[in-house]
Formats: structure tokens, sequence, C-alpha cells
């Protein structure tokens, strides 16, 4: 199950020379356009070095628009925003300050940016100084329609904290000529009531830490309250649910997410979760297949993506589709997912990957443990051997690791089997 947590990040100006956008060490392709033909690539020359940022063509890896470059943390929430038919895009850049949005139009082989509109001002007086300025592109409402989410914060001469957040509807000619269609200005009230709720969002995310579901459960809920289009609390309070067995609950919550915001990934990963306890596999495929979508580099979903397909009889395809994604992902953020998805495609047999969990070690030994002696158990449920697949989905419950999604599946497998 994925929860979205708030980190707190404390960095310093810096002047970032521009990058040369190559294969090396610290390359990522994320942010495909929906033909898949496009995506943006960010490439590091040295590890926890700042990032260049490119949009590029997918199969060539040709740079067709030098996004420049910028430091870590912020370069990582940097990503692209595609209008439906991969004709235009806008880049957001997440920097000290909130972030900046450019658009992009396709031109013969490549794109060019389009000028944006003068937006409305917030018409701040006596301004002391500026905390927040940041222009963020939210969705495309159409090929030609976007909509763009402008925020300030300040301190004005007499100490007193101002806000003001806009959102604004742009459209989009033939030509690339764009026009303000709408403007709603979120009022100061509705501005003050968000505040409390990421507050008490951060207070349930706290409680879950520790252990305490139910109020966690009660802080995301109140959140909710204050501010009903909070993505985050219902995602986070759905996967509580979720551990707590209220899978109607948590189905609520997650499909409420996905209205609000459908270009969040979490979501869509925990639903896909729920389908495949309920074992309705090709809504459970749809769903981790559209997170991966949205998250090209997460790790998680493609094991879960093999299991379901060899359900419905596809194992040639879970196998092509697990063995692309390894050769996508040379240098995997997490070894141990590697390791998962190459036992399942038979390049790690049984033993080695039974030796491989006796050497592990750290704080994430039992969580992992968890997902391996599910995965075990799948594989040899597949190959006919029932009652080794019983075991192995007994010791990844006896892990009583609840916030791993394996943890329910192997429980949903040993009931599917009498056990």
């Amino acid at each position: 199950m994925k929860s979205n947590r708030f980190v707190l990040l404390i960095c310093s100006v810096v002047t970032l020379c521009a990058l040369s956008i190559t294969a090396n060490a610290g390359e990522v392709i994320k942010d495909r356009s929906p033909d898949g033909r496009f995506a943006l690539l960010m490439a590091a020359a040295e590890e926890d070095g700042p990032f260049g940022m490119g949009l590029i063509e997918t199969e060539t890896k040709k740079e067709l628009v030098d996004l420049g470059s910028i430091g870590n943390p912020y370069a990582q929430n940097s990503h692209l925003i595609w209008s439906p038919d991969s004709k235009r895009v806008a880049y957001n850049e997440d920097n000290r300050r909130g972030g900046d949005a450019t658009v992009y139009q396709q031109k013969g082989s490549g794109f060019e940016e389009v000028k944006l509109p003068q937006l409305p001002s917030c018409e701040a007086k006596h301004v002391l100084k500026v905390y927040e300025a940041s222009l963020v592109a939210e969705r495309w409402l159409n090929a030609n329609t976007l909509t763009v989410v402008d925020r300030s914060g300040w301190t004005a001469e007499n100490g007193e904290d101002g806000e003001c957040e806009k959102t604004v509807t742009i459209k989009f000619d033939a030509k690339g000529k764009a026009s303000i269609q709408n403007v709603r200005t979120v009022s100061a009230r509705d501005l003050a009531a968000r505040a409390k709720a990421e507050k008490l969002f951060e207070n349930g995310a706290t409680k879950s830490s520790n252990g305490d579901r139910s109020g966690a459960i009660a802080d995301y809920t109140r959140a909710i309250k204050l501010d009903p289009k909070n993505v985050d609390a219902y995602n986070n309070r759905g996967t509580e649910r979720q551990i707590n067995g209220d899978i109607a609950g948590a189905m609520a919550d997650f499909n409420r997410a996905i209205e609000i915001n459908p270009l969040d990934p979490d979501p869509y990963y925990n639903r896909g979760g729920i389908y495949f306890l309920k074992r309705d596999w090709k809504k459970a495929i749809s769903d981790l297949r559209h997170h991966d979508e949205l998250n090209a580099e997460d790790e998680d979903a493609p094991p879960i993506i093999w299991a379901a397909q060899i359900r419905i009889g596809e194992k040639q395809a879970a196998d092509r589709e697990l063995a692309r994604f390894v050769a996508d992902h040379p240098q995997p953020v997490n070894a141990w997912n590697a390791k998962i998805d190459n036992f399942l495609l038979g390049k790690i047999n049984d033993q080695e990957l039974l030796a491989a969990m006796d050497a592990l070690e750290g704080e994430k030994q039992s969580e992992q443990q968890c997902g391996a002696w599910f995965y075990l158990g799948e594989k040899r449920l597949f190959n006919g051997d029932k009652t080794g697949a019983v075991e192995a989905f007994r010791k990844s419950v006896a892990t009583e690791e609840k916030n791993c999604n394996e943890y329910d599946f192997a429980k949903a497998e040993l009931k599917g089997l009498g056990q």
C-alpha cells in the first residue's frame, strides 16, 4: 500500500550549470506521452548532484527541448503533464518557491515553447518578503485546454502573512496562441481551512507511523471535512482502512482520490491491490498499469501485474512484460525488488531466493521477506505445488507486515485454498 508523506527539506540557493543529457549512471526516463513517443529525461553527472532535464524522443533518446538543470531535492519532483493527443505538454519545474510551469507545442518533429497570457495579479500591498511564488500546471481538460494554479505567499511590512491562490483555465488555438477562459480565486477562508487540513494530515501520518491507526483515520477524516479535495488524506485513510479490514471503506476512499485527481498514481496502485484481493485480475492489471504509466520508475507494481496475468492464463505475456520492465531499469533503485523480478522470470531459483532472504538485514528485512514468501507461493501454485504454496503464504502472513500488500494477498490466497 502506498501512502503520501510530508518531508521537510531545507536547502540553500545554488547556481547550477547545464548538464549534458546523455546516458549515464544517474539517468531516469519518466512521464511518457500518451502515444509513448516522448518523455522526460533526467540525468545527473554525479551522485547527489544537479540533474539536467530534457524533453526527449523515447525511442532514440534524442533531445527535443533542453529544459535546463535543477538541483536536488527539487529535481525529482519536476514532471510533465501531457495533453491527451500528445501534441502539447506542460513542464512543471519544482523549485524552492513552489514551482514554475512552461508549455510546449509540437512543431514538425520537435516542440517549441508557447507563451502564456499575463495572469491576474493577487494585488498584494506593502510586501516585505515573498516566500512563495509558484505556477503549476494542474491538468489538461482536453487537447486544447489547460488549468494552472497560481499561488503566492508573502509577509507584509506590518508583519502579517498573506496568501493568494487562483485556478486559471487557459485555451490554446491551433497556432498555439493562449487566452484565459476562466479564473477562480480561492477565498481566504478556504485557504485557512486547507492549512488546518494539512496540519491534520501531518498529524495523521505521524500517528500512523506510531501504530495509532484509529487516531490516524480520525485525523484524516477531519482533514477531509476541512478540505474535501485533499487527495492525500483520502489515499492515506483508505490505506489505514484496508489495514483495519474495512475493504469497502478503503475502496471508496481510493475511488474518491482518483475522482479528484486522476493524475495521482498512488490511489491506482492501492485500488489495484484491492482488485487483486477480490480476484478481479483484469481490473487489478488495468489499475496497476495505469499507476506505472503515471509513475514509470516505480518498482512495486510489475511483480503484482505478473501474478495477476498468470491467473488469467497469460504467463508468456506476463514474462514478456516483466522482462521488458527489468531491461528498461538496468539500475533499479531497490535491488531486492529486482531480485524478486528475476526470480519470477526464472533467473533465480527457489534455493537462491531463500538464501538471499536468509542474508537480509536492516529495518526492512521483515517487509522484504513478506513479499518474497508471497511470490514464492505464487510461483509454486502456478507450478502445481499446492503444499509448498500454502507453506510460503503462511510464512508471508507470519511476518505480520500489515503495511505490505503481499501480506493481504497471502491471506487471501490461503482463504482461497481453504486454509
